[in-house]
C-alpha cells in the first residue's frame, strides 16, 4: 500500500531486458509486489514466470 491507503503495482517484463526481451507494454504485467518479489528471488521463480506467460498467451494470441 502506497503512504495514502492506495494499493499500487509493479511492472515486469515476462522475458528479462537483460536475456534480450523486448521493452514493449505487450510483453510486460503488471503485478502486486509480493508476486513480483516471488517471480525473482522466490524457490518457484522460474515456473511462476512460464506460468505468468502462459496466462500472457491465452489473453493475447500474438504474444511470442
Amino acid at each position: 500500500m502506497k503512504p495514502d491507503g492506495e494499493p499500487y503495482l509493479e511492472p515486469h517484463h515476462l522475458r528479462r531486458l537483460s536475456d534480450g526481451g523486448p521493452d514493449h507494454p505487450a510483453h510486460v504485467i503488471s503485478l502486486c509486489p509480493n508476486c513480483h518479489r516471488r517471480v525473482h528471488f522466490g524457490r518457484d521463480a522460474t515456473e511462476y514466470n512460464q506460468s505468468l506467460v502462459t496466462r500472457m498467451r491465452a489473453i493475447e494470441p500474438d504474444f511470442r
